[in-house]
Formats: structure tokens, C-alpha cells, sequence
């Protein structure tokens, strides 16, 4: 039966899903990261930075560099970062 993804993630946490297909940004939405039985799926040789889309709010105090570290984040160098860190943005 169809069930809201987050729904399933609180299963899943528990021991009471067997496998959930979830990106790694899964680790900071459930209580104890530390405590999951993770893995990569076989096969994938490369990985891709994909947000859904980066913004500036029109209000925005600094609406120039923000949009300076947009670019620097859609850019290879960013990309490449990126990449080489799971695909986070570090904090």
C-alpha cells in the first residue's frame, strides 16, 4: 500500500522496513545516524550535485554575493567539492 515517504522513514529508523531507496541527506532527518546499516548500490560510477534550485531572496542584504556563491556552487570547482564530499554542502 502507498504511504507517505516520511511515514516509511520512521519505519525504516525502527528496524520495521527492510530497505529504503533514500539519498545520503537521509542522515540528518532520523534520530541516531550512527545506527544505520547503510550502502551504495552497485554500479554507479559517478555522482551528480543536484538541488533543486538555488534562490535569492529579492530582499536579500547581499544579494550579489549570494548570487556570486551560486555560481561558485553550480560551478565545476563547486561541483567538484561537492562531489568529493558525498554531494553535501559542508556547514
Amino acid at each position: 500500500e502507498p504511504a507517505e515517504w516520511t511515514t516509511i522513514l520512521k519505519q525504516w529508523e525502527k528496524g520495521e522496513y527492510a530497505l529504503y531507496f533514500m539519498g545520503s541527506w537521509i542522515t540528518g532527518m532520523v534520530d541516531n545516524p550512527d545506527d544505520l546499516g547503510v550502502f551504495s548500490l552497485p554500479g554507479c560510477e559517478g555522482m551528480v550535485f543536484g538541488p533543486d534550485y538555488f534562490n535569492v531572496p529579492i530582499y536579500s542584504e547581499n544579494i550579489e554575493d549570494a548570487k556570486k556563491l551560486a555560481a561558485f556552487l553550480a560551478g565545476k570547482e563547486g561541483q567538484t567539492i561537492s562531489a568529493s564530499s558525498g554531494g553535501h554542502i559542508a556547514t
